[in-house]
């Protein structure tokens, strides 16, 4: 179908013919001006006809909808709603009328206009949304106030297995799902410029994150003193987490400093895995504290420690007490466990 503009009215008339159409398999409208209301009326059609499989709408010009044939009852489904205008008056009602669809497996928001109120409406409602594959929020024009509002929300849905965000130029944002609660979450940060005065608060919300498991931050602006203080920061009542970090400064600041700023870490370090070639440090920590734990990891990879080899290992045992094996291998690399 194609014609230049359909009203609402119109429009919500077509959907609600569609149950009485078996036969249908896709219906396309291409090149059709679309109110900002019809990503709302869409919505509505996952509960309106059984048989929607996917619902595609890209900038309010070009809609595609596909349906499962009439002997297929069940299966998962899609909504993809891209640069529809889509601001945060229109959050609340979308995923009140997205929630009735207990099939959803992805959902596509990106190219759309949520900002970072916009956002914090959607990760509340969040629990609410039965989604169980993936949710796309890139190019929203969020910031880093997102950033720590999605740390912060992480507690409050436990289906959430992933999320990654990524506030660069190409400004990614992705969170992932599973169909049952989550024992563990895996969060990436990239491109996050974190100041001394964001440091508090992001840790404040890592601490009631409690399921999260591993944190990656890549190129977050966090320097020596920050990376410090949240070592400092961190405290969980009991578990392990996996905090790993790539910053370009990791691969200058040298072995000693960096073990030095692992000593500040308030849980027990149980694992240290530094690379100055790619510029990263990974750490494992055990809490809650134990002031006789067990024996710490600790690998060394392309790290050039030259001609100081044998002072490095007494600076270790001093700088770190519970580091007790250290095993040499080639091309100035160490591992010790």
């Amino acid at each position: 179908l194609s014609c230049e503009v359909l009203s609402d009215q119109s429009l919500e008339t077509l959907l609600h013919h569609l149950p009485q159409l078996p036969q249908l398999s896709l219906l396309q409208l291409s090149e059709t001006r679309l109110s900002p209301k019809s990503p709302l009326l869409l919505a509505d059609l996952f509960s309106l006809c059984p048989r929607i499989q996917k619902v595609d709408l890209r900038s309010l010009y070009h809609m595609t909808l596909h349906f499962r044939s009439s002997k297929e009852r069940e299966g998962e489904c899609c909504g993809r709603f891209t640069g529809c205008g889509l601001s945060q008056e229109h959050v609340e009602p979308l995923c009140w009328l997205l929630s009735k669809c207990e099939d959803l497996n992805q959902l596509d928001l990106s190219a759309n206009m949520l900002g970072d109120d916009g956002l914090r409406c959607l990760l509340e409602c969040l629990p609410q949304l039965p989604i169980s594959g993936s949710l796309d929020l890139s190019h929203n024009n969020i910031s880093l106030e997102s950033a720590l509002g999605l740390v912060k929300t992480l507690p409050s849905c436990p289906r959430i297995r992933e999320a990654s965000l990524n506030l660069g130029s190409e400004q990614s944002f992705w969170i992932h799902f599973s169909r049952r609660e989550e024992a563990g979450k895996t969060l990436r940060l990239s491109q996050c410029s974190f100041g001394l005065e964001h440091v508090p608060r992001l840790a404040t919300n890592l601490n009631q994150a409690l399921q999260l498991t591993a944190l990656t931050l890549t190129q977050c602006c966090l320097g020596l003193e920050q990376l410090t203080l949240l070592l400092s920061l961190l405290r969980w009542p009991v578990g392990l987490f996996s905090l790993r970090v790539e910053e370009p400064w990791v691969g200058k600041a040298g072995v000693l400093t960096l073990l030095e700023v692992c000593t500040q870490a308030s849980g027990n370090v149980t694992e240290i895995s530094i690379s100055e070639i790619q510029q990263q440090l990974c750490l494992q920590l055990e809490f809650p504290r134990q002031e006789n734990p067990e024996a710490m990891a600790l690998r060394l990879a392309h790290c050039d420690l030259g001609t100081h080899h044998n002072l490095l290992v007494w600076q270790l045992m001093e700088t770190c007490a519970r580091l007790r094996q250290l095993r040499s291998e080639p091309r100035n690399t160490g591992r010790l466990g």
